[in-house]
């Protein structure tokens, strides 16, 4: 049954059209257990549980969260699947007395955590649960031994070991490279989270494999919130196996509240809430990311088909469903509006009757680079800046102050003090508060023009004023806008690397997609082998698919 914490229900036979699909499950779970027998863990894929974690998008509200700002996020349907195990308990003297001369001892101990990923390059990560910070340990237990995945593009689970010398090790101890950081830091943040909480950290690792859908798509550095993605799936991933009971303490809870649907909503989202958290401060404070809540929030509590409004300041959310204030079919929303002489793109969505009018058009520039060289991180200090001069130049000022604490009245009658950088820094913002809160108004009418509108409103500002992007992304976001079919486009991610979503007729996506593709690639031939178009639709947020809940197929 899935849990009330981190499950959100979904119709019955919704898995056969919706991600991860009932097959995607299936060839997790074989190559979880397939994994897992390598390093001499006995394992049955119908025990394997599975956390997902979708990708996201920001059509409004970019580059605000961490100014406690209010944004607007939706979930994509597809994203990361980290299926897993509980590292093997140590074997009793009674359990080794009873052990036949063919079974093998594990080669990992009960606090290990040993991922594989397929999503990230291929690399694995293999730490212990209770020392994170640790340098790694080879299968032997002694430093300078690991295991790394051969990366494809196939479910193949053959790995290949090989050996660094321990001189090599000492230089890179305590330096984790590529993903396993967003590994490491989730399990030390559920430590120190249970410490504030006063309860036992977890102790127990787990065993998994993280891929990445679409499949054969490295979707790091892509601007869909990966890094995120994966720190959600380890966060969910270890807390699960360090959990006393069959179901978390706030699905407990939950169950008191069986007979009253809001309160046991309200306990759920708290667990989201409480995930999303934990997300961040581990990007924050183990990977050095100063990111707000943005991305783990959008992650842990979107719904499909909804536009999830969050206000990074108050850390509470709303989530809209599309057309909720029109009472007419969401294929009709422009019915009434005269046609004659009208292309598609201007008489609005005409997609299939009772679904989505819309489709997510994810154009990936083929450009990547780590969140941390691009300027990300003096960006929000420029911010920060500009809100300390704002505040200090009304008599209200504060070292560690945010533009969200500043009021739009202050900020009209002292912005001429800015520097003209911080300036353009403070014009995105509350620029951002008022297309975010426009945007929830044509949103709930169905307005796709309307809302696509401010998405392109969005990406010119996060250029002119926020001064992201690069020759290819500029080039690229113009493309996607111009091309039939698109209501809208801006960066997505920190807007230096990655893609440009945009917000397509479903009508005319593919046809959309295709003309995208070509002529970016005509225009940056150098780019074209890394670049590619792909069509998204919205998704639910995080959750745990429990062993009792995957279908055999």
């Amino acid at each position: 049954m899935p849990s009330p914490a981190v499950d959100q229900p979904q119709p019955p036979g919704a898995s056969q059209h919706a991600w991860p699909s009932d097959r995607d499950l299936a060839t997790l779970r074989e190559d979880v257990a397939a994994f897992a027998e390598l390093h001499g863990v006995p394992a049955d894929p119908r025990d394997v549980r599975v956390a997902v974690a979708p990708y996201r998008v920001c059509p409004l509200g970019a580059h605000v969260d961490h100014q406690g700002g209010r944004v607007a996020g939706m979930a994509l349907d597809c994203g990361v699947l980290l299926g897993f195990l509980p590292a093997p308990a140590r074997k009793t003297g009674a359990d080794k007395a009873h052990r036949t001369e063919t079974e093998p001892e594990p080669e990992i101990g009960a606090s290990e955590v040993l991922l594989r990923s397929d999503a990230f390059a291929g690399e694995v990560a293999r730490f212990d649960v209770t020392r994170p910070d640790d340098e790694l340990l080879g299968s032997s237990g002694v430093p300078g031994v690991f295991v790394e995945a051969a990366a494809t593009e196939t479910n193949d689970t053959e790995v290949s070991l090989s050996r660094r010398s321990v001189k090599e090790k000492e230089e890179t101890a305590g330096k984790s490279s590529g993903w396993e950081k967003f590994a490491r830091g989730a399990a030390w943040v559920l430590a120190d989270d249970a410490r504030l909480r006063g309860s036992a950290p977890p102790a127990r690792g787990v065993v998994g494999v993280a891929r990445s859908f679409p499949p054969g798509a490295r979707m790091d550095g892509g601007g869909l919130s990966s890094s995120a993605a994966i720190t959600v799936a380890c966060v969910m991933a270890i807390q699960r196996v360090n959990e006393k009971n069959e179901r978390t303490e706030v699905a407990s809870v939950a169950k008191r509240f069986a007979n009253d649907a809001t309160d046991a909503n309200d306990a759920a989202d708290a667990a989201r809430w409480r995930v999303a958290r934990m997300a961040r401060r581990a990007e924050n404070e183990r990977v050095g990311v100063r990111c707000g809540v943005l991305d783990q929030a959008s992650i842990a509590l979107a719904e499909r088909d909804a536009l999830t409004l969050i206000d990074c300041a108050g850390e509470t959310h709303a989530r809209i469903r599309f057309g909720a204030d029109r009472k007419e079919e969401r294929s009709a929303v422009f019915a009434a509006e005269p046609t004659i002489g009208k292309t598609p793109r201007d008489r609005g969505p005409s997609g299939p009757p009772g679904g989505p009018p819309f489709k997510i058009m994810l154009a990936f520039s083929g450009l990547r680079e780590a969140l941390t060289s691009t300027g990300y991180n003096a960006r929000v200090e420029e911010c920060r800046e500009a809100a300390r001069l704002l505040l200090r130049a009304s008599e209200d000022g504060a070292s560690d102050a945010v533009l969200g604490d500043v009021s739009p009245d202050t900020h009209a009658r002292e912005k001429t003090r800015l520097p003209a950088h911080l300036a353009r820094r403070a014009a995105h913002f509350f620029g951002e508060a008022k297309r975010v809160a426009d945007g929830e108004f044509f949103w709930r009418r169905g307005d796709l023009r309307g809302f696509g509108a401010l998405v392109t409103e969005s990406g010119v500002s996060s250029v002119e004023n926020y001064e992201c992007g690069c020759a290819p992304m500029n080039a690229l976001r113009a493309i996607v806008c111009a091309t039939r079919g698109v209501f809208g486009a801006r960066f997505s991610g920190a807007g230096f690397r990655g893609c440009v979503v945009g917000l397509v007729d479903a009508a005319e996506a593919e046809a959309a997609a295709k003309s995208v593709r070509e002529t970016y690639s005509a225009a940056f031939p150098e780019l074209a082998g890394d670049a590619r178009v792909e069509l998204a639709g919205t998704g639910d947020g995080a959750r745990i698919i429990e062993r009792d809940d995957i279908r055999d197929t």
